[in-house]
Parts: structure tokens; C-alpha cells; sequence
């Protein structure tokens, strides 16, 4: 499900280029039962190119693309995936160990990968870690906005968790965008792709009420972003993934 998902994320930046209003892309779970089909959406029918020698999967030379939680699930599945098409990747996440055993693994293969350490509801790291890039890989070009946490918990009325689920769902996808927008315009326009769910339509049990309104909140702000940024050259679009 995390590779079907960075897959679709991938494909989103090729196949949605008039800027002019965010879209909303289904992983194959929540695909099927938002449709009843039995298979799945033909994007993801066809052979993988991802499985194809590296040499032959160069759409993103040159390209630099930050990841945040992407040294686990949905985030590192891209992380892979980007750096498999060329790109030079930056891992950004709050695992240590993670990230940095795979940019190893990464850097092992010939690619080019970078680690930096960031919590995404805290703006004071986000400037520092644009900085960062700019100075060390000289541009930005797709920010992916995977950071998140579970809406499954014990306890589904806690008001700390609702506070935290709020900081770094929506907080942090504000603060991508705030700060992602500007380097990616500065580096000749480009793509950011937020991560909502399928909780923003559908409610469930044992879930927090809060994932729900915060997943909901992405894709208002990412189409609010869409139409904000295209002038600029900055895509902004939402991939909406079911349950894992």
C-alpha cells in the first residue's frame, strides 16, 4: 500500500500540470471501495517503472526533492521511488537512525541523498532546513508532505493528542507550503504533493475525531495553495491514501 501510494505521488507531478487547483488522487484500497471495482485504477496496472534498470528512469536529473517523514512507510517508500528516477533526495524526519541508514543505502546505489533532522510544526526548523538545502544542493524542486501520526489511540477524546495530531497534520503541511512555495518558485517552478486520507471523507471507528478534521483541513489548504501558488509556477496537489 506505501509503494502503490508513492507511485501515485510520483505520477501525480507528470499528469496534473495546469496548476490551477489541487487534485486528489486514491491509493487502490480506498479506490475499491469508493468504486466497487474490482480492479485497480489503470495508473497503476501498467508495469511499474520503477522496476525498470536505473539508468533508463531519469525524469527527476537534476531535480531536488525533499521528503518529510521519509525515513519510514509512505515517505521512504518515495524516497526510493524519486531516487530511482534521478533525483538527489532529502530525507527529513525526526529518525535519526532511519534516515540516515537509508541515505546510506541510497548514496550506496549511486544516488545522491541528504538527512535533516525536522519537525514539521516547528517553523523555526523549517527556515533553517530550506537554508539548508539551498546551501548544500543549490535549489528545490518537489516537497512531498508525508510527516504524519495515527488517528488510532486508545483514547480518541484525548484533547493533548488532538492538540499534537493538529500541529503536525495541519500546522505542518501550513509550514511546508509556507516556506516550500517560495525555494521551489526561486528554483523556476515546480510541484509540492501534501498527504490527506480517506478519513477526510469517511469517518471510523476507533479513531480519533481530530485525524479526521486535520486530513479534511489538507485538502482544503491544498487547494487553497493550488490556486495561491500557480501564478508562481508552484503545483500543489494532495494524494488521499486508504487504510494501512
Amino acid at each position: 500500500e506505501a509503494n502503490s501510494t508513492a507511485i501515485l505521488v510520483v505520477r501525480n507531478l507528470y499528469r496534473n500540470r495546469d496548476g490551477q487547483r489541487g487534485t486528489e488522487w486514491n491509493c487502490p484500497r480506498a479506490f475499491r471501495r469508493a468504486s466497487g471495482a474490482a480492479e485497480l485504477p489503470r495508473v497503476l496496472k501498467s508495469p511499474s517503472p520503477f522496476m525498470q534498470p536505473r539508468s533508463q528512469n531519469v525524469r527527476f536529473r537534476n531535480k531536488v526533492v525533499m521528503v518529510t517523514g521519509g525515513a519510514s512507510g509512505i515517505g521512504e517508500a518515495c524516497i526510493r521511488m524519486f531516487a530511482a528516477e534521478g533525483a538527489s533526495v532529502v530525507v527529513a524526519d525526526l529518525l535519526d537512525e532511519e534516515a540516515g541508514a537509508l541515505c546510506r543505502a541510497i548514496r550506496a546505489e549511486g544516488g545522491v541523498a541528504t538527512f535533516i533532522h525536522l519537525d514539521v510544526s516547528q517553523e523555526a526548523q523549517w527556515s533553517a532546513a530550506i537554508d539548508e538545502i539551498q546551501e548544500k544542493l543549490g535549489r528545490l524542486d518537489v516537497l512531498v508532505n508525508s510527516a504524519g501520526i495515527s488517528g488510532f489511540v486508545h483514547d480518541r477524546e484525548n484533547t493533548a493528542y488532538l492538540d499534537r495530531i493538529m500541529a503536525i497534520h495541519l500546522r505542518g503541511c501550513f509550514l511546508a507550503i509556507k516556506h516550500g512555495a517560495p525555494a521551489i518558485a526561486r528554483s523556476g517552478g515546480g510541484a509540492i504533493v501534501t498527504l490527506s486520507s480517506i478519513a477526510a471523507y469517511e469517518g471510523f471507528n476507533g479513531q480519533h475525531m481530530g485525524y479526521n478534521a486535520a486530513k479534511a483541513g489538507v485538502l482544503a489548504m491544498t487547494r487553497c495553495a493550488a490556486g495561491e501558488y500557480a501564478r508562481q509556477g508552484v503545483r500543489v496537489n494532495s494524494v488521499v491514501p486508504g487504510l494501512m
